[in-house]
């Protein structure tokens, strides 16, 4: 119950302070997913409805798969393009921490600018002026929703849309062990409202490009299983992404695939993004947290979906590097 009275004290505090302030800057985290983006368009979108100026900004290219969702052409991606940065209010959202979404925020005026932490993350930071922090939300769409209630402004197609589509996401569709019956009959009202369920499922799950195919395969190819079947592991280089031509972001549901395996209890999915930086992907069955694995390397994330970004160092190197500690769980 205190939990409980925490989180309606903070949802209160954060409507009463969003009123104050009439200008706003939105973001998530950097390999943005269906959570992140959906949840800053939806409450941006909201914010608009009350006469508030809105923009949004995300540093890594937004993956094709949630191109469709309303608004998502007006999401910068640098500093500059933001009209009077310094005048704007900082909300991050679904961001265990401040440099996950980049190392714009050392631009932020502490003495103008207000930072709000919206997030769901276990191992949220509680940075910034302003927390709305609940682990126990399978997405953070859930307290986007529960936010735009706070504010008593009705739900529209769109929003419903954005928001559903980080529920479906961050749950897997439904499938991950984070889902309870309150996702679903949240889900239930936003289909009643208007979202688009079907077109969320067709464009996220439902539709690859060749490049994404063949990707798929070379990826595949490089798949070890270690310590009894237990352990799963998968690397896609640089040569390969810049070969395909292929957006790095479109392929973080390739580690899902090995954790599938049947015995696997852990998969990881090492990436070179750029010369140097090696992005890892962590999921897992209920045996292993990787949310405490990722966060030995500077990452964070969920019990069962996390990650982190290596800096300085090669993609052998990033494995000999993780490797090592992943294999320890299985000793």
């Amino acid at each position: 119950m205190k939990a409980e009275k925490k989180i309606r004290d903070s949802l209160i505090n954060i409507k009463n302070r969003l009123m104050n302030y009439n200008s706003f800057l939105l973001t998530t985290h950097l390999s943005p997913d269906g959570d992140g983006i959906g949840a800053i368009l939806a409450l941006g979108l909201t914010l608009r409805k009350l006469n508030k100026d809105v923009e949004w900004l995300v540093l890594d290219p937004i993956p094709n798969m949630y191109k469709f969702l309303p608004s998502v052409t007006e999401i910068k991606s640098s500093v500059e393009e933001i009209s009077d940065f310094n005048k704007r209010q900082i909300i991050i959202i679904d961001s265990s921490d401040l440099e996950r979404v980049g190392g714009w925020t050392k631009q932020i005026d502490s003495n103008r600018q207000l930072i709000f932490n919206l997030d769901h993350h276990i191992s949220n930071t509680n940075f910034g002026d302003f927390q709305l922090v609940n682990s126990e939300a399978a997405s953070v769409c859930e307290l986007i929703y529960s936010l735009i209630v706070e504010l008593d402004q009705e739900i529209s197609r769109d929003v419903a849309t954005c928001l559903l589509t980080g529920l479906i996401t961050d749950t897997g569709c439904f499938r991950f062990s984070n889902t309870t019956t309150d996702t679903f009959e949240l889900a239930i009202k936003l289909i009643n409202l208007g979202g688009e369920y079907r077109k969320i499922i067709t464009n996220v799950y439902e539709t690859k490009s060749y490049q994404e195919v063949l990707l798929l395969g070379k990826t595949l190819n490089t798949l070890v299983l270690e310590k009894e079947g237990r352990l799963a592991w998968l690397v896609i280089d640089l040569n390969t992404i810049r070969n395909l031509g292929i957006d790095s972001e479109q392929t973080e549901s390739i580690v899902n695939l090995a954790r599938n395996i049947e015995g696997v209890k852990l998969a990881i999915l090492f990436k070179q993004v750029e010369d140097g930086v090696v992005k890892v992907s962590f999921r897992s069955r209920e045996d292993v947290d990787v949310a405490k694995l990722a966060l030995e390397f500077g990452g964070g994330g969920h019990p069962r979906a996390s990650g982190c970004s290596l800096k300085s160092t090669t993609l052998q190197q990033a494995q000999e590097l993780v490797l090592n500690k992943a294999r320890k769980l299985f000793d």
